[in-house]
């Protein structure tokens, strides 16, 4: 048998709300809360526990709060833990409790600890595909497997590397981003790194961009680009970045700052290489493109 008990507290000022459990083996007490001596006493005096779902607690905190509730009055309480609320609600007992919400707030519970699993878990493949990348490289190296293409943006702060099957990202020179599974993103890199190229057999520096239209079209867009595979990508002229293949739009470019920067750099590149070369346009270059003698 088991029954709720208030017991003294090591901190002045508080009482300890404990399940004391009691057999023939003998009497064992497990912690619950610790609660203000103004709110023990209510609770003595015939108040009710109320517990309440903090549905904005993150993963690391409480995700209950518990408070005594007497003649209309709330008593501050405490948070309460998911051991401490289970605790709580064990069995009925001498002390009424009152789950704010009552089902519906446990489902919601299960669902915010359903998606804290789930964030956890990707978290979890993150890391394993970091390390296979990080192993990939080593075996690569080792092996003397040459880097496929390296491509840093004008300001330093990204760098793309593609090198035996592998693709990633690094920022500020640390490894930062998978890229196996972002194929825009490689192809604008592809893309850049052959127009830099070719500005550079041209004897133009491959790092200057050339000049650039304000905007285009009469919706004003900031960026037009088409790549070689079909893809278009397009800034609106309120900043929304989108990207369609065969008219499907292509996910995940909301904040994606990496591979905006590589559109406008490519945008700029292609504006130098046709600079260099007057009598032709800003057509789609990908690395494969051999400069002109």
């Amino acid at each position: 048998m088991s029954t709720l008990e208030l017991r003294g507290a090591r901190k002045p000022g508080y009482r300890s709300l404990c399940r004391r459990h009691h057999d023939l083996g003998g009497v064992d007490y497990e912690y619950v809360a610790m609660l203000p001596d103004r709110t023990a006493q209510a609770l003595l005096d015939g108040g009710t526990l109320r517990v309440r779902l903090r549905e904005d607690a993150r993963p690391d905190q409480a995700c209950w709060r518990l408070d005594v509730l007497l003649n209309g009055e709330v008593f501050e309480g405490t948070f309460l833990s998911d051991d401490g609320f289970r605790l709580l609600t064990e069995r009925d007992d001498r002390f009424p409790v009152r789950i704010e919400g009552g089902e519906l707030t446990l489902r919601k519970h299960d669902l915010i600890m359903a998606r804290h699993a789930l964030e956890r878990a990707e978290a979890a493949v993150h890391a394993a595909r970091d390390r296979v990348s990080t192993l990939a490289l080593e075996v690569l190296g080792m092996t003397g497997a040459e880097t496929e293409l390296r491509l840093a943006t004008g300001d330093g702060k990204y760098e793309v590397v593609l090198s035996g099957g592998d693709a990633y990202a690094t920022r500020h020179g640390e490894r930062w981003r998978d890229l196996t599974g972002a194929p825009l993103t490689v192809a604008l890199a592809r893309e850049l790194k052959g127009c830099r190229d070719a500005i550079t057999a041209l004897g133009g520096d491959p790092l200057a961009p050339g000049r650039t239209p304000a905007h285009y079209g009469a919706e004003r867009d900031l960026l037009r680009l088409t790549l070689t595979d079909g893809s278009e990508l397009v800034q609106d002229a309120e900043g929304r970045f989108t990207a369609t293949r065969d008219g499907v739009e292509l996910p995940g470019l909301t904040g994606d700052k990496l591979t905006l920067t590589l559109a406008y750099e490519l945008e700029g590149a292609r504006a130098a290489l046709a600079q260099l070369r007057p009598d032709t346009t800003p057509e789609p270059t990908g690395p494969a493109e051999t400069p002109e003698p």
